[in-house]
């Protein structure tokens, strides 16, 4: 990941391709303009070659196709391709490159010289036969004209290139004919685990964290933002992570990661403090809360507080957690171990509170009108517990739950309707009326067709 990432910055720098750190797949329509004097650039470098179709010129999409102003809306940047101002130096660009800028520049250029490329057309055939009421199918297509695929065909392992379903080929028959079984027979496997993260399995499943959120809503949230972090961001974390020792690799081999001692004990720590923390509905209900404040359904004031509150209590937990002597050892985290600040023992063996401790039980007596007790005060051990029993009393559960919701299902943003009439088109169908107004169910509908 690191290393894809310091190539791609070098071709940027070198301005062989636009701005690096975006996970944008449309172009502004503005560079519509720039699509003839780019497919005649990238005929020309070494990698590349002819295309059959280039003769008719680039094929332009809008709307549901490469250039799409809908698409990029609240976009910072669009799809990552060669940089049309240098296009008549590409070919000099490609051969001061070294092997590996190559290689992840014919593929950047590959894509774009595929979006610009005319459909593919194939006949597909589906075959059904039922024995005892039970359906058994096959598929196979025959390719006509490669169209855009054309373009990736030096890339092997491109998923859109590698589909063992279009490539078998299937006898003649005719509908209705009868067929009969020659042989059957049961495969015998065994389940395995799922595989462990690598740094870039990671960062997808950062990507697609609306996958692991039960509530539809927050998962929409999430979907729309892309999950959690940015693109300039994702690496960066899972680099921080291990750089602290919460993470680790299995082995120098397969890049493949799990969780360190300390990982494990800080995860521990918080499931049991503020469970909260570790949901990833967390960001999508804070998304949530911006939609309200851009659709006027809420004062940004109240949604700051709301965000804070969850916040303080969060570290209110943690807090108490602390002075019940919760920590992780500073050598397994990879860092050089510190002497730990102590409170001063009283006369009695007790601890006297820190004044955060003390500072958080007050704010919440003062919600909950109510007094702390003396002793308690006094106390560390005392005021922890007093904390915990008193931290949910009387209030909403606006800080120990995520699945906080708006009140209604929000409309689609332009984005989710701009990519499920990209899914229309490709499949010919139609997006249900009901659907353009409701959040959730056009989430729904785009999880069922594309």
């Amino acid at each position: 990941m690191q290393k894809t990432t310091d190539v791609l910055q070098a071709l940027y720098e070198a301005n062989a391709v636009t701005y690096p750190r975006s996970s944008e797949t449309s172009l502004p329509e503005t560079e519509i303009s720039n699509a003839p004097a780019m497919l005649t650039g990238l005929l020309r470098v070494p990698c590349i070659g002819p295309v059959s179709w280039a003769y008719k010129g680039p094929t332009i999409r809008v709307k549901a196709g490469a250039f799409s102003d809908r698409a990029l809306k609240g976009a910072a940047h669009f799809a990552i391709v060669p940089n049309p101002n240098t296009a008549p130096q590409w070919p000099t660009l490609y051969a001061a490159m070294t092997t590996t800028e190559q290689r992840l520049f014919e593929i950047i250029a590959r894509r774009y010289l595929a979006a610009i490329g005319p459909d593919r057309s194939y006949d597909s055939t589906r075959q059904w036969v039922k024995i005892d009421g039970r359906e058994f199918t096959a598929s196979g297509a025959v390719e006509i004209e490669a169209g855009w695929r054309e373009a990736l065909s030096a890339i092997a392992s491109d998923d859109e290139c590698a589909d063992p379903a279009e490539s078998a080929k299937l006898p003649a028959f005719v509908d209705g004919d009868d067929v009969q079984v020659f042989d059957s027979g049961v495969a015998e496997k065994q389940t395995t685990p799922p595989s462990r993260y690598t740094d870039a399995s990671l960062i997808v499943a950062m990507i697609e964290a609306w996958r692991h959120v039960s509530d539809p809503e927050i998962s929409v949230a999430l979907k729309e933002t892309e999950g959690i972090g940015t693109e300039a961001t994702r690496k960066d974390i899972v680099v921080n992570l291990m750089s602290r020792g919460f993470i680790e690799q299995v082995d120098r081999k397969g890049g493949a990661l799990k969780p360190s001692e300390a990982g494990m004990q800080f995860c521990n720590i918080l499931e049991e403090a503020t469970p909260a923390l570790l949901d990833v509905g967390l960001t999508g209900w804070m998304e949530i809360l911006l939609e309200r404040i851009k659709s006027g359904d809420a004062k940004p004031v109240a949604v700051v507080n709301e965000i804070v509150a969850v916040a303080e209590d969060a570290i209110g937990r943690m807090v108490a957690a602390s002075e019940r002597g919760a920590a992780v050892s500073a050598s397994q985290a990879g860092q050089p171990k510190k002497k730990r600040a102590t409170a001063a023992p009283r006369r009695n063996g007790a601890s006297a509170p820190t004044e955060t401790a003390l500072a958080f039980a007050h704010r919440i007596a003062g919600e909950r009108a109510m007094e702390i007790p003396d002793d308690v005060r006094k106390d560390a051990a005392k005021l922890s517990a007093w904390i915990d029993a008193k931290k949910d009393v009387g209030r909403s559960d606006r800080g120990g739950r995520t699945h906080a919701t708006s009140g209604r299902h929000a409309k689609p943003t332009p984005k989710q309707v701009g990519f499920a009439e990209k899914i229309a088109k490709r499949r010919g169908i139609e997006i249900p009326a009901e659907s353009y107004q409701d959040r959730v169910s056009l989430s729904k509908w785009i999880d069922t067709h594309r």
